[in-house]
């Protein structure tokens, strides 16, 4: 019989799923069960046994014909000679020498369409170290395919999918490390990614250059801008809100996801002001506080950045990034614990100090954080409170994470577990950094209404503002408040983060 594969839809290397069509042939002689494969108009001869060792795959199809018939597989026009002679190499159990990178993508499909699993791993190992600026963005989109289509099937190991996954995140870094050089050379294929490549390839550019605050990411903006068919960067941060706000939302209400913080408090009563003490999250350090104020009978829940002492250093570089698997910080000289539990990348080490001791993220650069605060005893799982806000990094203030009223507190007796989820937000720093660098030339933008209050006041406060003059800050603040009539009572609050 003789099966011709056919390559599916473009940009997706998952040829399993291709069509065949059967012809009759005639049957085969004694001896071991031959299968021939058609490679560039020339035929490539394998034993069905060997291969059907390495490809369970394969083997069923091979079991769906009687021992005396033989196949003839005629191999899409991507497949080489030499790709498929390694593939039948493999099946021979020998290893092959270092190929160059144009083979070892086409191997990486064939392994994948006879699923090969420990083909495809070997290939992926291979590939790893030939990524370069000039192909990264081919392995880019083979992987993202491969994770984003493909039904893992029994005989895909979970180490088979973490190679794929390896392959896509170590691109997706080399790319966001390369931005500059393929926005400037292969824009017309960055236009092209699928917006789930698009959006996480920005978000690790932006924070990769982080540790620069005085950057303006204008070659990362402009990648946005052709990519959203946008004018300026209002409007991507707009864009960027409503993702953030529908993606981190949903994300942190399910019930699956547990939270980065657990602050367990008791005997809160009257008046009151508790510090959780300074611990690691987000890549810096940080402390939790909560206080009431009877006069108004609200209860806020804030976060800022703090300084280790001496003892928490130790602490923190000793057990890399807390003394227990649990993740608890247990303070003895403080009214509570605070139970934490680290994204992936964070587990492998505590955040760096400089010096000075400080956080190793850059003074005056713009962090934003979407937060997600629940609390235990009395919401349930996917209920509570959904922020995102920006701060300065190294100022004193903070942000608020939520605002409730006393009686919540006081109906729990004076006790609260507070869950609460946080992810940082790299892309929205990086526009609202971006326009605070180009502010020279965008305050006088009427669409400059469009940024909310945290925005705004954010973008007045920051030291790498680029206003020649107050009265280019002014001009921008008559603009927004005629976008925003309501918040003109603000004025005298909004005035006070203003540089002068």
């Amino acid at each position: 019989f003789c099966l011709m594969i056919r390559r599916p839809r473009r940009y997706t290397p998952l040829y399993s799923s291709a069509a065949a069509d059967v012809y009759k042939r005639q049957p085969q002689e004694g001896g071991a069960r031959k299968a021939l494969f058609v490679v560039e108009n020339e035929e490539l001869v394998g034993e069905v046994d060997k291969i059907s060792s390495k490809s369970h795959y394969f083997s069923q199809l091979a079991a769906k014909f009687t021992p005396e018939q033989e196949f003839k597989i005629i191999l899409p026009k991507w497949a080489t000679v030499k790709s498929f002679s390694l593939l039948l190499s493999h099946t021979q159990n020998e290893d092959f020498e270092e190929e160059d990178i144009r083979t070892l993508q086409r191997l990486l499909w064939l392994s994948d369409f006879f699923k090969m699993t420990d083909l495809q791993e070997i290939c992926i190992n291979k590939i790893l170290p030939k990524i370069s600026k000039e192909n990264v963005l081919v392995f880019l989109e083979d992987s993202f395919a491969k994770i984003s289509t493909s039904v893992t099937s029994p005989e895909e190991t979970d180490k088979t999918s973490q190679a794929w996954i390896t392959l896509y995140q170590e691109c997706l870094d080399y790319a966001a490390s390369s931005i500059h050089f393929l926005v400037k050379t292969a824009g017309a294929t960055l236009h092209k990614l699928d917006s789930l490549i698009v959006e996480e390839l920005a978000e690790r550019a932006f924070k990769k250059f982080m540790v620069n605050p005085s950057a303006d990411h204008g070659t990362i903006i402009e990648m946005l801008e052709k990519y959203r068919e946008s004018d300026n960067p209002f409007d991507l941060l707009e864009y960027e809100t409503h993702r953030i706000c529908e993606k981190e939302r949903d994300l942190f209400s399910t019930s699956k996801t547990k939270p980065t913080l657990t602050w367990n408090l008791t005997n809160l009563k009257g008046n009151f002001y508790r510090d959780s003490g300074v611990f690691p999250v987000l890549g810096g350090f940080w402390i939790l506080s909560i206080w009431c104020s009877q006069q108004d009978g609200t209860v806020t829940i804030a976060m800022k950045q703090g300084k280790p002492s001496k003892e928490e250093e130790k602490l923190n570089a000793s057990s890399k990034i807390n003394p227990n698997p649990e993740g608890s910080i247990k303070k003895s000289n403080a009214p509570s614990m605070v139970q934490l539990s680290p994204r992936e990348e964070e587990k492998s080490v505590a955040p760096q100090l400089d010096e000075h001791g400080e956080s190793s993220i850059p003074p005056q650069s713009i962090i934003s954080i979407a937060s997600f605060v629940r609390l235990a005893e009395c919401e349930e799982a996917g209920e509570g409170s959904f922020q995102l806000s920006s701060l300065i990094s190294s100022s004193k203030a903070g942000t608020v994470l939520r605002t409730l009223q006393n009686e919540e507190v006081l109906a729990n007796n004076g006790s609260l577990t507070i869950e609460i989820y946080l992810k940082l937000e790299h892309t929205y720093s990086g526009i609202l950094s971006y326009i605070s660098h180009n502010f020279n030339w965008l305050y006088h933008n009427p669409k400059i209404g469009k940024l909310n209050k945290n925005q705004f006041m954010t973008l007045l406060k920051h030291k790498f503002l680029n206003a020649k003059t107050e009265e280019d800050a002014l001009t921008a603040l008559c603009l927004w408040i005629k976008a925003n009539p309501s918040l003109a009572a603000n004025m005298t609050e909004i005035l006070e983060n203003v540089n002068w």
